[in-house]
């Protein structure tokens, strides 16, 4: 048991309710049992990741799509990399993150960053989007997946940049809220769930490529640390291998085919040539065999060590002069005659 259990079992009590309307509670606690196996397996097997709420919303959607042994795996390896700086003791490097966003919305829409600034408001309203994803605040689950998407292809802080999007495509409700901190948070906290997520992804790629994080980081003089996961970003181990383009890899697909082919062919053949093979030897061993021993028993007869018996025929022996009262003569090579009626 690690040092978070009770937590876990706690929040995965309360899990998988908006991804699951309309199932059986059967099918929702047996999710439930796999969440919390595959949490479990994350926090025992690592104890330098340290579970938070909102890591098992997270493990859900893996859980969700691509069942409980791929949910383990994806999520230890986000863990380790993409959230990485989520699962620290303690908050102090996603307190970091998040204080890139004012900045950032000051380099995208420098009257949304006024107004927050006026407001005195806190980045904490998008601590949830962060730390899960945006998992914990959308109830639509093909979005959350196209989230997930994207943010697994892209930069680990694309989704804080995503939220710098969202902030800003809620800018004509937000510049008529009462500048002032309870209203802007509760109002910001409140995230749409009819975001259109197509839209805000092309406009967070633009963004990022024009504002890159390390560029961002300078620009807000915040440094998340040269050995941060968010920072060696793109070398990754498994990011280290040359990507193959699609029609490179359909056509070594043709071609593992057809060479499949050829060697169920060749295999064919070689194991015909086997089975004649055999055949032909036990062939010519029982030749052999049945040759040796019928020269054997030819040589047997011809010596004869003991005495022979012949039956013939009581007609056979009357007509032949040689057979006397059923008794060899001497010019007969039998021994012993038994007569029998013909």
């Amino acid at each position: 048991m690690h040092k978070d259990w009770d937590q876990v079992e706690t929040d995965v009590k309360r899990s998988l309710f908006r991804f699951t309307p309309g199932e059986p509670k059967t099918y929702r606690k047996q999710k439930r049992r796999e969440l919390a196996r595959v949490v479990h397996s994350i926090a025992s097997r690592n104890p330098d990741l340290h579970y938070y709420q909102g890591f098992h919303d997270v493990c859900s959607v893996f859980l969700l799509v691509a069942g409980e042994s791929t949910a383990f795996l994806l999520a230890e390896r986000v863990g380790h990399f993409h959230i990485r700086e989520c699962m620290r003791p303690n908050m102090e490097s996603v307190i970091r993150i998040l204080s890139l966003l004012f900045p950032l919305l000051d380099l995208i829409d420098p009257d949304v960053h006024a107004f927050l600034l006026h407001s005195q408001v806190e980045p904490y309203f998008c601590l949830s989007w962060v730390l899960t994803w945006f998992s914990h605040r959308l109830d639509d689950f093909g979005r959350v997946v196209r989230l997930f998407d994207v943010f697994l292809a892209s930069h680990p802080l694309t989704c804080l940049y995503f939220s710098a999007v969202c902030v800003v495509f809620m800018r004509e409700g937000l510049l008529q809220q009462d500048c002032e901190y309870s209203a802007v948070h509760n109002f910001l906290h409140n995230l749409p769930q009819d975001l259109p997520v197509e839209d805000l992804i092309i406009r967070t790629t633009t963004i990022l490529k024009k504002y890159p994080p390390d560029a961002l980081q300078t620009y807000a003089k915040v440094d998340l640390g040269r050995s941060s996961p968010l920072n060696t970003y793109p070398n990754y181990p498994w990011l280290s291998v040359k990507l193959i383009p699609d029609h490179r890899l359909a056509k070594r697909k043709q071609l593992s085919a057809s060479s499949s082919s050829i060697s169920v062919f060749c295999l064919c053949l070689c194991l015909c040539f086997c089975l004649c093979f055999c055949f032909c030897f036990c062939f010519c061993f029982c030749f052999c065999f049945c040759f040796c021993f019928v020269r054997l028993s030819i040589l047997h007869l011809h010596f004869r060590p003991y005495p022979s018996v012949i039956i013939f025929p009581t007609l056979l022996i009357q007509s032949d002069p040689r057979f006397h009262g059923g008794v060899c003569c001497e010019c007969c090579d039998v021994d012993v005659v038994f007569l029998v009626n013909a």
